[in-house]
């Protein structure tokens, strides 16, 4: 579960991963981040209640009137149904212009985020790296340690 604060997203726990898209010393804000944590604010989390948290943090960290949803599709990633968003927006504290392309899934009562932030310069070249780790997205099944079958289960 993250915490929010003034400074950004506190993780309680490691649950996911950051891969930077800058060689040393790496840009901060120029990665994809893939996460899973568990939804437990809401009684029964759905995918677009998970984008609209989404977009409101975007919207905390972005100038006034600055986000444009250019992108928003329904997708089936890892055999679950969930939403890709891509958000333009200027970001103050880092004087310019962000591009942030996300999906949202959930299983059960695990969301899972994916999630591309780049400078907007940046974007076509940084989403060919983000469509690759899309293609490579798996669940498994955590007893066994397996591909999960969500066709025959």
């Amino acid at each position: 579960m993250c915490v929010d604060n003034p400074d950004g997203c506190v993780c309680m726990t490691d649950h996911g991963r950051i891969i930077p898209l800058s060689s040393e010393p790496y840009q901060p804000d120029r990665h994809i981040e893939v996460y899973a944590g568990f939804a437990v604010d809401l009684d029964t989390p759905t995918v677009e209640q998970e984008v609209r948290s989404n977009l409101r943090w975007i919207r905390k960290r972005s100038r006034p009137q600055s986000l444009n949803v250019r992108q928003r599709s329904n997708i089936i990633l890892g055999g679950l149904k969930g939403q890709r968003v891509v958000a333009r927006y200027y970001d103050p504290k880092l004087k310019g212009w962000f591009i942030e392309d996300f999906i949202e899934l959930l299983r059960d009562d695990v969301n899972y985020s994916l999630y591309l932030r780049t400078p907007a310069r940046n974007y076509r070249r940084d989403q060919v790296v983000f469509e690759a780790v899309l293609a490579s997205f798996a669940l498994t099944d955590e007893k066994y340690g397996e591909k999960y079958d969500w066709k025959t289960r």
